[in-house]
């Protein structure tokens, strides 16, 4: 019961956990987590401070904070069309770390975008994923 309350109130300031595991699981990387327990994954989930991202007024994923480091997942059906909320999640995670990290995968639509808006903020990139120490604008 404690869980649910914990989880209505993260809903409450601004991200539904299910719509980001739902993002995370539609991901590239989804099989990472597939194996973790829906209650695991949402008593993990609860200890960042996230940020809901939507479309037409329904969550499609989200963006968290855990520690120095951003996280984003948006459904794939989503992606092309939240830009301008991903740009608010961004300037949100800096009321938490300036600069932040971010890992973005290398197939993301926005990528493109990512690198021309934070340009020469790359640290390194694997296989997968660009990581980026990402500032802010005015900084």
């Amino acid at each position: 019961m404690e869980m649910l309350s914990k989880m209505e109130t993260n809903i409450i300031n601004n991200i539904d956990p299910y719509a980001y595991r739902l993002a995370e699981l539609r991901s590239e990387q989804g099989h990472l987590i597939i194996a973790t327990r829906i209650d695991k994954y949402i008593e993990e989930f609860l200890k960042y401070p996230g940020f809901s991202i939507n479309l037409n007024k329904v969550s499609v994923g989200g963006a968290i904070m855990c520690n120095d480091t951003f996280h984003i997942a948006i459904i794939p059906e989503a992606q092309g069309f939240v830009g301008r909320q991903i740009i608010k999640a961004i300037e949100w995670g800096f009321t938490f770390h300036n600069p932040f990290k971010a890992n973005i995968l290398k197939t993301g639509l926005s990528v493109k975008k990512l690198i021309d808006f934070f340009p020469n903020t790359l640290l390194y990139q694997d296989k997968e994923t660009f990581t980026f120490n990402i500032y802010s604008r005015g900084k």
